[in-house]
Formats: structure tokens, sequence, C-alpha cells
């Protein structure tokens, strides 16, 4: 294995790298980037860690949620603390349901970057580049608006500094960031050497996502060498085998807390693939925190060309992924949303009994479809329904007396 360096990725091949027309201006930005002060602190960080220990413990349970893609648009005070609140009330509906700590980190201050499946966007006659978020391209149909632009990476490090400046400030600060690190010379940028170790400081809590987890692949070859807290998402199309190489790469020592495995496998395809995820990572003796994405592989078109998503069946992988670790002993810690505290309708059916005909008025994610705020409690509340007392009824002070501490000293 090389050795590891912020820049040991640009060595391998890097799934979904943008096709900026000048390197020569990726460069010079990031030379800016790196003169900017860190986004979040050590101190915040090692907080992270330590309550991630406790979910690892079955002392805690994580949620994860936010919007799908950040929009620029949305940095400012009102639409951030709606996010906040929106988050917050969904903690207190599983702190409350489950009799447990629980341990909020939003998709948020740099969810603004997109692996898209598909290069080009095709409207009538027309062919421009994919929109692959606001960090890379415009969303506009146009080719001065979808073409790829480093420029954007000072507006999103920009964006997610207010976003952290509102979050610091809000009245509850018990919330951590957390992005798919997917666009790897911004974070290269803000990582750092902090006493004999590196650390992103562009986020708290970084992932890699399914597109880009291949072993020999620049975006695993960058989480592997940063001390922050990290995840990785896995799918139908990874192997056991694949599996547990990921799992001995990004955590080698073995530290508790320091890897959570997001499952995304599709309402069809937990029973069959998820128990033996589950053995293959017991195999390797590697401590790691389970999670369950179960929105990305529910993901299907409408007739119109609509993304959407089912609630019944987000709520059907949840379930199934929670019965399964409990069959085998396991552990499911931690549950990953895309939702937004919008009225939207993205997703069908649940409760409000959406139809696929109510999507055209209600649709605004900029990518793939969420849950609005009455959904993400419902799969919640269903999910809670089947379940009994299992974690440690007390919410430890330390959750919240340590976190305030550190946000009181200085990035």
């Amino acid at each position: 294995m090389t050795v590891w360096h912020p820049a040991s990725w640009r060595e391998k091949s890097c799934a979904h790298y943008p096709p900026y027309p000048s390197p020569a201006e990726v460069e010079a930005v990031l030379q800016v980037l790196s003169s900017y002060p860190p986004l979040v602190n050590l101190a915040e960080i090692e907080v992270l860690k330590m309550q991630l220990r406790e979910v690892a413990q079955g002392k805690a349970f994580l949620l994860q949620g936010g919007d799908c893609a950040e929009a620029f648009a949305d940095c400012y005070p009102e639409a951030i603390q709606g996010k906040l609140r929106c988050l917050r009330r969904l903690s207190t509906v599983l702190e409350q349901g489950l009799n447990c700590a629980v341990l909020s980190v939003g998709r948020l201050a740099g969810q603004y970057a997109k692996p898209r499946s598909h290069l080009v966007e095709r409207q009538g006659n027309e062919v421009l580049p994919i929109y692959r978020g606001d960090m890379i391209n415009g969303r506009a149909f146009t080719l001065a608006a979808r073409q790829a632009d480093p420029g954007r990476m000072r507006q999103a490090y920009e964006c997610a500094s207010v976003t952290l400046s509102v979050m610091r400030q809000s009245r509850d600060s018990l919330f951590f960031t957390s992005h798919e690190a997917l666009l790897l010379p911004y974070e290269q940028a803000l990582t750092r050497r902090v006493n004999e170790k590196w650390y992103n400081f562009s986020t708290h809590f970084p992932w890699i996502g399914y597109r880009s987890n291949h072993i020999e692949e620049a975006h695993v070859e960058y989480l592997r060498g940063i001390d922050n807290p990290i995840a990785i998402k896995v799918g139908p199309n990874t192997s056991c085998w694949m599996l547990q190489k990921l799992v001995q790469i990004l955590n080698p020592a073995r530290c508790v807390g320091r890897l959570m495995i997001m499952t995304r496998l599709g309402k069809s395809r937990v029973s069959a693939l998820l128990p033996e995820f589950i053995q293959a990572v017991k195999q390797t003796k590697i401590p790691v925190i389970w999670s369950c994405d179960p929105m990305h592989a529910n993901t299907y078109l409408t007739a119109s060309g609509l993304k959407t998503r089912c609630v019944e069946d987000i709520s059907s992988e949840l379930q199934q992924t929670w019965c399964v670790h409990e069959a085998l002993g396991s552990r499911l810690g931690g549950l990953h949303l895309e939702l937004t505290h919008q009225a939207v309708k993205e997703c069908v059916g649940g409760r409000e009994a959406i139809q696929v005909d109510d999507l055209a008025e209600g649709y605004k994610s900029l990518v793939d479809p969420r849950l609005n705020e009455c959904q993400a409690v419902e799969v919640l509340q269903e999910w809670m329904a089947l379940q009994r007392p299992l974690f440690r009824p007390s919410l430890p002070s330390s959750f919240r007396s340590s976190l305030r501490a550190s946000r009181s000293n200085p990035a």
C-alpha cells in the first residue's frame, strides 16, 4: 500500500471527477482554499468520536439526515434553522421511542456535490452535461450553467461557513455535519495536520458513496488516511470479499466508532444480502457501526421521468434491516435519510397517500426525492413499533455537556 498523504488519491483512478476545462484554474482555487480557516474544529471531531463509540457500544443511536443535495440558494438563516428544527424533532421522536440517547448528524454544510448515473441530460433535441451539484455546476439547462466551474468550490466553502455559524448559534447546538467526500480537490484543500495526524476540516463526518467505494481507487485512498470518523456505503454489487477489504483498509487499527457501514440494498434484497455482509464483517473482527440507508436502492422513475420513492418501500427496508441484525446478534446503530423540513411531495404513499400525479406540484429536490417531515416521522414510528426497549434508558449527560464544551473552543 502506498504511503498516504493528502494528495496520494491523485495517483489513483478517480470516479466522478468533473470535466473542468482548465486544470490550472482548479489548482488556483485549491491554493486559495488551502489558506482558508478550517470549517470545523478538532474538539468537535474528538467529541463526535466519543459519541460514536457510545453508538458502537449500543448506548446510543445515530440519526443522519438532510437534503439529497444542498442548494447555495438555501444558505440563509431561516432555511438552515428549518433543517435543524426538523432534525431536532426527529431526534426527539427517536429518543422517546427507543428510550436512548440519539446522536444527530446532518447532511449539512457540504453536501453540494453528487455522483450521477449519466454524464449528460437530454431535453428535447438538446443534450448538455448532467447537473452534478452546486459545488460543480449549475442546475439551469444552459451550456454556461452546466460547465464545471472550479470557482464554485469557494462558494461551497462560504455557504458551509454560514451554515456552521447558524448551527453554532442555535439554541440546541448538538448537531454534527457530514457530507459525501466526492470532490476530492475540495477535501484535500481542507485537510490539515494537527498533532501528527491528518484531519478533514471541511466536515465532522465524511463518507464515500456506493459509486465510489472501489478499493483501488481515489476515494478509498483519501478516506483511509484521515483521522475523522468515516463512513462508507455498500450495496447490491458489493461483494463480501470487497466489504472485508474495505473494512481492513479503512479501520486497520480496529478503533471502536471509527468506521460506519451504511447498507443501501433495496427492500427486495435485504434478506438475501445483509446476512452475508454481517457475517463477512464479523470474520474480520474489526468493529463497525451498522447503519441503514433505506432510500437510495428504492428509487424509480415515474412515467413522466420524475424520480420518486415509496414510503412503504423505505419503511420495509429499514424494518427488514433491523430484523436481520436482531436475528444475527448484530446491532443496527444508525439510520440515514434524505429528508426536508419543507412540505414537499417527492415520495409517494404513506399516511398522506401522495400519488404520482401529486408530484408535479410539490417537487423541489435538486436531484433525488426526499421524505417530508411528516413522512420521516411515519418511517420512524413504523419501525419503532416493531421493537421492545433495547437501549440503555438514560440519556447520558456527557452527550450534551461534552459537545457544549467543544463549541466554546476555537477552531
